[in-house]
């Protein structure tokens, strides 16, 4: 029951106290009927706004697009620190609903067209968030219109790409289908403004990134390109949005090379990221500064030959994650989703310990900020259980064949393993079988724990990941989780696997 209709209800109450209570009981019965009053007020002016009768004035927060995702990551779009100061609690969120409404039309049900009420945000629950995308396109065109009209041009697209009840992202054929409908608002209401045009075609560009439609998105990219050189012509001094659309535009190409998978496009991306990076340093973007070398590094480690070493490309993601905790919290958007790109890197070089320990610090937050079905959830869920199963290497008719170990008997003596393990994994086809542990080999990056050291009793019990492997002496070089203690090269006989990491 909402406040407006259990006031009522309790006021005649109140009102039979009177007596008792004297003046007390007076002063409560005004101030219920004045509280009745505001929520009535309130609702009123939450209806006002979802119809377009009185736009919403936007946050005066400065406009500072976090960079540009990997194509392996969630979308991130260009978006300012703040967004429209948009309605908080929408009336689908009451809780004597009987199922989800549109929260701007209030109805129940598919649209006049047929089309469903949909969701694809961070909200949750049987009700909050969902709408129709009719209605939600004909928010984001009067809203993109008022803030054009009132020279707000750095918002211009945020009503398109974010929810207006949880403040976060759409995703999936959601932000698919509004970038579509940004871009014919535009070229309707707007044909001749290149910057609003601009703005249309940088969400487009991302969406086709995300879907891997690397033709349409260069042609897209292209086309920002060349909108630019003509406002460059015209005056060589760019308001810094469109400084900002440049430099990330070139972040997208530099994708689209490298998913050529050439030395040569790669060499291509990483002229193209530096020109991303050197425009961010003009306007003064610390974060896409190092977003631009993170990629600059990757590339040239992998693909480029240049003389960039793993170790490099681990210092710049730890360096851009601790950059956006520092600034804008780890329950940002963007701080989630350089987490995620960190804890990739981590993996990669074997740093599977800290990697998995920063998975199982970001799924309780990205749960609590999206939802346990958005996408980033499910990604660093994913990403979480596969760092915890724990590979092994067996010959089978003489090929080294995965399989995974489940547990030790026997005080480590034998092993429990499950497999083949095969990409895709169909673990009905696998079986369970025991081994010795002189049977399997570990593989880097699996966290192990030392045991029966005599020369360096110190080093039992203590937890770590493998880093290197000498094929001469059967050892391993352990990088313990203990920064204070060397790496160290143990023997395969005195390490155990670690299937559950200790407590911090």
């Amino acid at each position: 029951m909402t406040p407006k209709n259990f006031l009522p209800l309790l006021s005649p109450i109140l009102q039979h106290l009177l007596g008792s209570v004297g003046g007390c009981g007076c002063l409560l019965v005004v101030l219920f009927h004045l509280y009745n009053r505001i929520v009535i007020l309130r609702q009123q002016h939450h209806l006002r706004i979802v119809r377009g009768d009185t736009p919403q004035k936007p946050q005066s927060a400065p406009l500072r697009p976090p960079p540009p995702r990997r194509a392996h990551e969630p979308i991130h779009n260009f978006r300012p620190d703040g967004t429209t100061e948009l309605p908080s609690q929408p009336a689908s969120c009451d809780a004597d609903s009987e199922g989800p409404t549109c929260y701007i039309c209030f109805e129940a049900g598919p649209d006049e067209s047929g089309q469903p009420l949909r969701r694809d945000c961070s909200c949750r629950g049987d009700s909050a968030g969902f709408a129709h995308l009719s209605c939600i396109v004909g928010y984001a065109e009067r809203m993109s219109q008022k803030l054009y009209d009132d020279g707000n041009m750095n918002k211009f697209s945020v009503p398109w790409n974010c929810c207006t009840c949880c403040h976060q992202e759409y995703q999936n054929e959601l932000i698919a289908d509004l970038a579509d409908q940004f871009m014919r608002f535009v070229e309707k209401k707007y044909p001749g403004d290149r910057t609003c045009k601009l703005d249309a075609l940088y969400l487009k560009v991302f969406i086709l990134c995300d879907k891997k439609k690397w033709k349409e998105a260069e042609e897209v990219s292209k086309q920002i390109l060349s909108i630019i050189e003509e406002m460059k012509a015209e005056a060589p001094s760019l308001p810094r949005k469109i400084q900002l659309i440049e430099a990330n535009n070139y972040i997208n190409i530099g994708r689209i090379l490298v998913f050529e998978g050439t030395k040569e496009s790669a060499k291509a991306a990483v002229v193209n990221f530096e020109k991303c990076r050197d425009i961010y340093k003009a306007v003064g973007l610390t974060d896409g500064v190092l977003y631009a070398e993170a990629e600059i590094a990757e590339v040239k480690s992998k693909y480029a030959g240049c003389k960039v070493n793993d170790a490099k490309v681990l210092e710049k993601q730890r360096e851009l994650y601790k950059f956006y905790v520092e600034k804008y919290g780890q329950e940002a958007a963007v701080t989630i989703q350089s987490g995620m790109a960190l804890a990739k890197v981590l993996r990669n070089e074997n740093h599977t310990i800290d990697a998995e320990r920063l998975l199982t610090k970001l799924l309780p937050i990205t749960k609590r900020v999206h939802g346990p079905g958005h996408n980033d959830t499910q990604q660093v869920e994913s990403a979480l259980q596969h760092l915890k199963v724990r590979k092994v290497t067996i010959e089978v008719e003489g090929e080294q064949t995965y399989f995974q170990a489940l547990r030790y008997e026997e005080h480590g003596m034998k092993c429990v393993i499950q497999g083949p393990v095969t990409e895709p994994r169909n673990i009905q086809e696998e079986t369970e079988a025991t081994v010795t542990s002189d049977d399997f080999s570990f593989l880097l990056g699996t966290p192990i724990t030392c045991h029966g050291l005599d020369d360096s009793p110190e080093l039992n019990g203590r937890v770590g990941d493998l880093r290197a492997w000498d094929n001469e002496t059967d050892s391993y070089r352990v990088h313990f989780e203990d920064n204070t203690l060397e790496p160290s090269w143990v023997k395969r006989r005195n390490l155990l696997i670690c299937f559950e990491l200790p407590d911090e």
